[in-house]
């Protein structure tokens, strides 16, 4: 291969091309994401049906999780029962596809004959919020902009390519409200059921058969409805009584409690929330870019008394990743290239090798693109990570066809010829064992596998890639433009790089006098290391400066739509005079049940270099200055994958079947996490407790007045709810027309007892003389996991890892447990458990796999161990690293960890490879050694210099996202100074009893080699 690459330069030339080519066309059509997409089969059934939350639960819920428990590959099933509504998400395991699931899921709710309609639909990153709109009235006209949204601004935005859904917050859906007086009903002897089917009479639209001959038929339809809101006030109630006398009639927004606000210039604009989600594989760049050209035409299209502000976009924060990782890239190549200098010095050699790094990079694109992967951060940070890889093995080729030159070889092609010749084996092995590495990630069937599975297979391509430039076009360029007449800053500098190179070969003979000794204390130092990462923690992910948070408000359930309103626009504006702070809005009643008590405050912070605080500090700052009597408030990161819960780190849940029993341990759980200092934005919805007033009739009292509890249920329901009794049609649209009695009339409770009632005599009394009223605090809904009841606490950790947080929460909590209550985690917690399993799995599996590839290499049970000696102790710098550094194990230091795996081997092996050569041609152990050492340290001392270049910028780096990348890359750092100081002496050290035992076991199963 290498010989066809010198003699056919053009046609090798020709070749990367091909690959660089590709890579561009790849760059171009490739989807650009925030994170791999990892499509969680998660999915949402909805149901609405008449009954209070204890029928629900019972008699729709309950139902319905037993048979959606009988799909094939459900991992967990999380129910929420209200009055009315029944919502179940239930979350699959990763190789079920979305698409069964829903099919599953609708063929079993069709089984359970409930009798009433369930809504199925996808959620996870299948329906990824991309880009948020918000849409207000210049005039303050809410009901003209609900038309204009429903009928024009939804309709526009769901044309796009890519877009999924569109879904609003705030949005009142336009109707027709008949507002009874309640004084005049009375005073005419009426009720609410009488005028209701009165109306009903006088505004109807139906079929009324046909006209049919022998040669025509035609229809009959009736024009008996209303065609505007006068003729509606104008139905006869009775003689002389219309209904515009005793009600108030208005078109008009849903009795919705949804509500949406912006703070922007220092006012407040209310109006609807729109966002945009797209579907699963469409490019996030490209949809928004597409929305935001198109925007003005939609102004046009709506009219200038409406505005249009994007509140939400998610091509920002892409981009910001996008331009960090390319200023990472560029000067991690310019840091390397700096370095190989430093080393050959020599400009052509130096030239050939950093070629081979943006040639490396765009063809890993054609990698990936053929893989069906998108690029994203983790994909932008494995290739800044992978320079150092890719530059290695071209270091280590033009090393040595240096060396040959330097040897007297004055002709470049066969300098190139003879040294990739005699390299080429050791460079295979460092690309086979660094895949080897990556191949067990494609077997982690988890979220976080999913993400080591985006970077394993970027790093991977980029492996193979780099593997044949470097024994291809760097041998093809280095015979062709290699230099071989040494500079000036050569001959100056030549001499100290000898005096190193004669200092280590003095240390080495140390070592090898002493080894045992000096194996003992190298021994000691791994284990104080492994003490300290014992001590490190681990968590999900670190707090990053994303320039965006949520901050969740929650009041007491009881509160009023009017109230929360008022008190949350407090709230809104108190954020807003923060310095740091761009622009919020603000959204009531955001969740499926639409509850009014609770409310979320998207904040946009203005750009890192226009701030002098980080977000992390920003938030504890509104931590403790958003103290509102009465609302519990808490922030968070936004989501990174969307589960369809909450996203604060500590997610504890606690389940039974004994919801009494349950529900007393619940203060007891917010004093441990109270009084342990470590937690911040405490929160159970087990906590929020509702007013509720339970009417018991006196069923023998209401017999001999000849009323039935039914009677009874209807006028209050009349009275107190709203009640579609038909439909308006404008001619464009059809409007619901809904009937209750007038908002001052259900203001407090002496109106309900108050209500008058009908008897069988046609006389009247009130519901308080049949009637008694008992008041209650109930939980606004009744949540089960799994199939059980539970208890839920959400809460943000203050000074304390994930792992510490939940080993100190199964301790204290798990001894309040009552018999049969098990403690589960969600979100973070739950990722995390995750994100250990795959790092353990991974480093067990790739070391077995390392060691099959190296046996099968060297034709040896013995020398694999030597080289992957430096495997644990690179771990050993790396915890090291974390433990100064203040840095804790992490998603991010965990793919860095298996990737230092993979890095650290190389040294070993160019040692091991060159020993092994010389004691096997006769040369005594120890001289082969110190020969081998000194031989291959100045290229194994150049190429780790050079990958920790090539990191430098994410380890050094305060901008997006270097919270997660810093760890990572100073870990990986640590790790190869540790691994490569003492694989230059551990491995030498050990290579003698190594080789000794190899010799030993090859005379049982080594014979001549067949020469037939």
């Amino acid at each position: 291969m290498y010989r066809f690459a010198i003699n056919r330069p053009i046609a090798t030339l020709m070749l990367f091309l091909s690959f660089v080519v590709f890579g561009i066309v790849s760059l171009k059509n490739m989807s650009i994401n925030t994170y791999p997409e990892v499509d969680i089969p998660l999915i949402r059934i909805t149901t609405i049906a008449n009954g209070d939350m204890g029928y629900i639960r019972n008699k729709i819920t309950k139902k319905l999780e037993d048979e959606i428990n009988s799909i094939n590959g459900v991992k967990h099933i999380r129910s929420f029962s209200y009055d009315n509504l029944s919502v179940i998400m239930v979350e699959f395991h990763l190789d079920k596809d979305i698409e069964i699931a829903l099919n599953d899921a609708r063929d079993r709710i069709a089984k359970a004959k409930l009798g009433v309609q369930s809504v199925v639909e996808k959620m996870g990153s299948a329906s990824e919020t991309i880009f948020g709109l918000f849409v207000s009235a210049k005039d303050g006209n809410q009901t003209a902009l609900m038309k204009v949204i429903d009928e024009k601004v939804k309709a526009f935005l769901q044309r796009f390519r890519g877009v999924g859904e569109v879904d609003d917050t705030g949005f009142l859906e336009p109707e027709i409200r008949i507002s009874l007086d309640k004084n005049m009903i009375d005073k005419y002897s009426l009720s609410s059921e009488n005028i209701a089917a009165i109306i009903k009479t006088q505004n109807l639209k139906m079929p009324l058969g046909k006209i049919e001959s022998d040669i025509s038929k035609i229809t009959l339809k009736s024009a008996f409805d209303a065609k505007n809101i006068n003729e509606i006030k104008s139905i006869r109630i009775m003689d002389g009584i219309f209904l515009g006398d005793i009600a108030k009639v208005e078109f008009t927004g849903s009795d919705n409690l949804s509500f949406a606000t912006m703070y922007e210039g220092g006012k407040f604009k209310h109006g609807v929330f729109l966002e945009v989600k797209k579907i699963l594989g469409a490019n996030t760049l490209d949809i928004i870019k597409n929305i935001k050209a198109n925007l003005s035409n939609l102004q046009t299209f709506i009219g200038e008394n409406y505005e249009l502000n994007i509140v939400y976009d998610k091509s920002l924060l892409i981009q910001q990743y996008v331009n960090q990782s390319t200023f990472d890239m560029i000067l991690g190549v310019i840091l390397t290239a700096f370095i190989v200098y430093l080393f050959l010095r020599n400009i052509s050699s130096t030239i050939i090798a950093t070629i081979t790094i943006p040639t490396s990079i765009i063809a890993t694109f054609f990698m990936i693109y053929l893989l069906g992967n998108d690029l994203n951060r983790i994909t932008f940070v494995a290739l800044t990570i992978g320079i150092g890889i890719f530059v290695d093995d071209a270091i280590v080729v033009i090393e040595n066809i240096s060396k040959h030159i330097q040897q007297g070889e004055k002709d470049p092609l066969k300098a190139s010829f003879y040294g990739i010749k005699e390299i080429a084996f050791s460079v295979l092995a460092i690309s086979t064992v660094l895949l080897c590495v990556f191949i067990p990630i494609a077997f982690m069937n988890s979220v976080v596998g999913r993400y080591f599975n985006a970077f394993a297979l970027s790093v991977a391509g980029g492996i193979v890639v780099s593997f044949f430039v470097c024994i291809m076009l760097t041998p093809s360029l280095s015979a062709r433009f290699m230099s071989t007449k040494h500079s000036k800053f050569y001959e100056a500098s030549e001499p100290f790089f000898v005096a190193v190179e004669n200092l280590y070969e003095k240390i080495l003979k140390f070592v090898l006098k002493f080894r045992l000794a000096f194996v003992i204390v190298v021994l000691l130092g791994f284990v104080l290391c492994m003490l300290l990462a014992k001590s490190l923690g681990s968590g999900f992910k670190p707090n990053e400066d994303n320039s965006e948070f949520n901050i969740m408000i929650k009041a007491d359930p009881s509160i009023s739509a009017v109230a929360m309103r008022e008190k949350s626009l407090e709230i809104l504006n108190k954020i807003n005079q923060n310095e740091n702070v761009l622009y919020s809005y603000l959204l009531i009643a955001y969740n499926d049940a639409k509850e009014a008590y609770k409310a979320k405050i998207y904040t946009r912070l203005k750009e890192l270099n226009q701030r002098n605080m980080r977000q992390p500090k920003i938030m504890e700052q509104l931590r403790k200055e958003l103290k509102f009597d009465g609302f519990s408030i808490a922030i968070a990161e936004l989501a990174m994958v969307d589960t369809g819960g909450s996203n604060e780190e500590v997610q504890l849940i606690v389940t039974g079947d004994d919801e009494k029993a349950l529900d007393k341990i619940v203060p007891d759980i917010r004093k441990i996490f109270e009084e342990s200092g470590k937690f911040v934005d405490i929160s159970s919805i087990n906590e929020d407790k509702k007013d509720q007033i339970e009417i018991s009739i006196n069923r023998q009292k209401a017999k001999v007045l000849g009323i039935s509890e039914f009677e009874i249920a209807r006028v209050i329901n009349a009275s107190f709810d709203s009640n579609l009794i038909g439909v308006f049609d404008d001619g464009i649209n059809e409007y619901d027309i809904k009937m209750r009695f007038d908002d001052s009339f259900r203001s407090d409770e002496q109106a309900l007892r108050n209500l008058r009632l009908k008897t069988h005599s046609g006389a009247y009394i009130l519901l308080s003389d049949v009637a008694t009223f008992t008041n209650t605090k109930v939980l606004p809904s009744l949540p089960r996991y799994d199939k059980q009841d539970q208890i839920e606490f959400l809460a943000n950790t203050k000074g304390i890892v994930l792992s510490d947080a939940k080993a100190m929460l199964d301790e204290k909590v798990g001894a309040l447990l009552p018999f049969g209550a098990q403690i589960k985690y969600s979100g973070f917690i739950d990722y995390m458990g995750d994100t250990n399993k795959a790092f353990v799995f991974t480093i067990m599996m790739s070391a077995v796999l390392v060691y099959m590839v190296l046996a099968a290499l060297y034709e040896s049970f013995v020398l694999p161990f030597i080289i992957m000696l430096s495997m644990p102790l690179a771990f050993a710098g790396a915890a090291f690293g974390l433990y100064i550094s203040g840095n804790s194990f992490s998603l991010f230091v965990m793919v860095g960890a298996i990737l230092l795996f993979g890095m650290v081997g190389k040294n070993a092996i160019l040692l091991v490879d060159f020993a092994n050569k010389y004691a096997k041609s006769g040369m005594e152990i120890n001289q082969a050694i110190i020969k081998a050492g000194k031989t291959r340290f100045r290229a194994i001392v150049m190429t780790t210099l050079a990958m920790i270049s090539a990191m430098l910028p994410l380890a050094l780096s305060h901008g997006v996202g270097y919270e997660g990348n810093s760890p990572m890359a100073i870990s990986i750092i640590s790790g190869l100074i540790s691994s490569t100081m003492l694989s230059l002496l551990v491995v030498p050290a050990l290579f003698a009893w190594a080789f000794k035992l190899d010799t030993y076991l090859r005379k049982i199963y080594e014979r001549k080699e067949l020469d037939i």
